[in-house]
């Protein structure tokens, strides 16, 4: 038998005093636990997602829920805006089960109060779900915290598609209202509320439209971090459904052609700024291969903000006694090169006068030159003077 081991004495831990290795500790009371967010198993007899009184009402007293939320100067900077907790989460049936009446509405989810929201390009950003939903997927009571969070989702497409997914949120709301659906069960959408809307008016529309419409939903349930109610195989069936049930895909749309350009060009009149400005962009995109989208705008009231400038339109003279002049219009957001833009360059065409760019392009530079006040960094590139003496974007 190999010999019995000395028995060891207690180790002394350098950052422990003797007392405490000989002396048994005390049991001590357990912390005080931090409150839910939630209802849990300490609170019997309550659903676990309370959609009533039990609900805090979001801390929204100095600042208007549809108003746009200041972007913070330093964006690396940690926000703090009140407790911050980790998000619990959700399930869907969790979520779509806790939708009543009584539920602590976070915002004005009418057609009306969508349609109060401007920029329109915040509109999902600033219909928020309820407070205890907020709760539940964000970590905090506060609706600026909660907002802050979504901003980057919301950030994650461009401005104009944006805008795009707030006017197809504005029409489903407007269906909603048409249905006399309650605002607390329009967002987030339960599958049988959007299966609903998806197939309206299904034969006749195209299934190009009906994948906008789940889009701009879909979209909506992004930002504000809510489960989306359609899986990917309800996804696929709904969109043959549309390819069935809906009308034909458009045919491609025919090239342009110089006959095209050379009938704009004998219907245009020349007195008239704003044909001149629709020659101009017309032919500038035609020879530099660019689309008529690129230089003009959707919206006279509400142009985008990356729209090619006055001040992005350069002349090049040129290089040679027998060269051709050009010009170059730079492009801050490409849809290729994205933001980092793009030159669009169209050449004289000596053999071709009247269509020209080069020509059409001093015209429009003479005809709607900047006025005294008016920044080549404010007014878009084909703005122009209207019979009214206000300068107004082009549209497409």
């Amino acid at each position: 038998m190999a010999p019995e081991r000395p028995r060891r004495g207690p180790k002394h831990h350098p950052y422990r005093s003797d007392a405490s290795i000989s002396t048994p500790a005390k049991p001590t009371a357990p912390p005080t636990p931090t409150p839910p967010l939630l209802g849990t198993s300490s609170t019997p007899n309550r659903h676990p997602y309370p959609p009533s009184a039990n609900t805090s009402r979001l801390r929204t007293t100095s600042r208007d829920p549809h108003s746009p939320i200041p972007t913070p100067t330093n964006a690396g900077a940690p926000v703090s805006m009140g407790p911050l907790l980790p998000a619990l989460g959700l399930t869907p049936a969790a979520v779509w089960t806790s939708l009543s009446d009584h539920n602590t509405l976070t915002c004005d989810l009418s057609l009306a109060g969508a349609r109060a929201i401007s920029p329109r390009s915040q509109t999902a950003l600033l219909l928020t779900p309820a407070a205890h939903l907020i709760q539940a997927m964000h970590g905090s009571s506060d609706l600026a915290v909660a907002q802050t969070q979504s901003r980057v989702l919301w950030q994650s497409v461009k401005e104009n598609t944006r805008t795009s997914y707030g006017r197809g949120i504005i029409a489903y709301l407007a269906w909603c209202e048409d249905l006399g659906l309650p605002e607390h069960f329009r967002f987030p959408t339960a599958i049988n509320i959007l299966l609903l809307y998806l197939q309206k008016d299904m034969s006749t529309l195209r299934p190009g439209t009906i994948d906008k419409r789940a889009h701009a939903l879909q979209y909506w349930h992004r930002v504000q971090r809510m489960p989306w109610a359609l899986a990917k195989g309800d996804t696929r069936t709904l969109q043959k459904a549309a390819k069935i049930e809906g009308l034909l895909p458009l045919e491609k749309r025919r090239p342009v052609r110089l006959n095209d350009l050379k009938a704009m060009v004998s219907h245009h009149q020349p007195n008239d700024n704003a044909h001149v400005a629709i020659l101009a962009a017309a032919l500038l995109a035609f020879f530099a291969m660019c689309r008529p989208g690129e230089v003009t705008v959707r919206s006279a009231s509400e142009p985008h903000s990356d729209r090619a400038r006055w001040a992005h339109i350069v002349e090049h003279p040129p290089m040679t006694a027998d060269g051709v002049a050009s010009f170059a219009l730079r492009l801050p957001s490409e849809k290729v090169h994205g933001r980092d833009g793009w030159d669009r360059i169209a050449a004289e065409q000596r053999q071709m006068p009247e269509l020209c760019p080069v020509r059409a392009m001093r015209r429009h530079m003479m005809a709607n030159a900047l006025r005294p006040g008016e920044e080549g960094l404010v007014h878009g590139a084909f703005s122009y003077v209207s019979n009214t003496g206000a300068r107004t974007e082009l549209t497409d």
